[in-house]
């Protein structure tokens, strides 16, 4: 009996761990749409395209970069609104990207 109970509180605690550092890391987490209709935006100045997700950024002197390894001039970002939920991401026709 001791042993079942041993066991039940060894898996409630792990399965408490291993759900608390999902929800700690999921945050961080970029979502590959994002990604994928950034790097198609660039590609095509004037286009937008509305994706639902999220990602991360962080900048530095110089560059902007996307948690999903992307990494953009700051000179080329015209404005970032929002990083997650319904994104409408769109490039300006000289090359400007914004996401709303």
């Amino acid at each position: 009996m001791t042993d079942d109970l041993l066991q039940i509180v060894a898996i409630t605690v792990f399965s408490t761990l291993v759900l608390t550092l999902f929800l700690l890391i999921f945050p961080y987490v970029s979502t590959p749409a994002v990604c994928q209709a950034t790097r198609l935006v660039l590609e095509n100045p004037g286009s937008e395209i509305i994706v639902y997700g999220r990602f991360r950024i962080s900048n530095d002197t110089y560059f902007v970069y996307f948690s999903c390894g992307l990494q953009i001039p700051i000179q080329k970002i015209q404005v970032i609104y929002k990083t997650e939920g319904k994104l409408v991401i769109g490039t300006t026709a000289d090359g400007f990207l914004y996401v709303k």
